[in-house]
């Protein structure tokens, strides 16, 4: 058969970016007849079912399942269609700030390499002014939390929620309450959290709170941080000053970028005054 206003099915394949498995599984599963099949077997589209494939392929990748396109199709109408683009709409604007989140997560680890690269003595201590930071924390942790399966768990837990809502990849921080810093500190972790001060989002937050901080770093294993905690505490002391809130902990370097956990670095920043 030789009609302009026709087409093989290998050339609507090509045409549509859809291989000839996909059109022929349209056709048995009644999604998308051909115009007519000739006596030699093969299909043939319309220009019409060309746009109709181009519209299929839309919809698909904005995640409509075959049986609501194919409904569409049965019995199309303006309400109906103009749903099926609201609904495409709505779900191209969620993809749109999920990559946006994910360039400003990208950023925000490249700077904290960034930090790890400009620190010249991991011994340092210093005072810092630092606004106000908004977190996305996990449940608190109980003290059945703080070892082995039950902070497993915690953690598991936690990156199960970042995911759900499009934060998986942030470094996890830590808030210890003010009440666990003292003389017999134990790396107690009161939240796990992620900043949301550059991501987009309308999730409940904690605010770790603006003021002066007594900054300093802890480099080895996460679980020997204590020391680095009464270094701190020594500071504290010895410069008249007292603890007046949390502390709040940021990865800077793991796993991600080091062969040995001797090389992980954490930042430990606790909330102080003068006394």
């Amino acid at each position: 058969m030789n009609n302009p206003e026709y087409f093989k099915i290998s050339s609507v394949a090509k045409l549509t970016n859809v291989t000839r498995q996909t059109l022929i599984f349209y056709d048995k599963k009644d999604i998308l007849r051909p115009a007519f099949i000739d006596e030699n077997k093969y299909r043939y589209y319309s220009i019409t079912q060309i746009h109709q494939i181009q519209i299929i392929n839309i919809l698909k990748e904005f995640g409509l399942p075959l049986k609501t396109i194919k409904a569409y199709l049965d019995k199309k109408d303006k309400d109906q269609l103009m749903m099926l683009l609201t609904d495409v709409e709505n779900k191209m604007y969620e993809q749109i700030k999920r990559t946006n989140n994910y360039i400003k997560i990208i950023n925000h680890k490249k700077d904290l390499l960034g930090k790890s690269s400009d620190i010249k003595d991991y011994n340092e201590i210093k005072l810092e002014n630092r606004k106000a930071l908004k977190v996305y924390t996990s449940r608190r942790l109980t003290d059945q939390d703080q070892n082995g399966d039950g902070h497993f768990r915690c953690v598991h837990d936690f990156e199960n929620d970042l995911n759900d809502k499009g934060l998986l990849g942030l470094e996890h921080s830590v808030i210890v309450e003010n009440k666990y810093l003292n003389e017999d500190f134990d790396n107690h972790i009161s939240y796990l959290c992620v900043p949301l001060t550059h991501i987009e989002s309308d999730l409940e937050y904690k605010i770790v709170e603006k003021g002066l901080y007594v900054v300093g770093y802890h480099k080895g294993k996460f679980q020997k941080s204590v020391d680095s905690y009464k270094r701190l505490f020594k500071y504290i002391e010895d410069n008249n000053l007292e603890i007046a809130g949390n502390s709040f902990e940021t990865i800077i370097s793991n796993f991600l970028t080091e062969e040995s956990e001797e090389d992980y670095l954490i930042e430990i920043a606790i909330l102080i005054k003068k006394k």
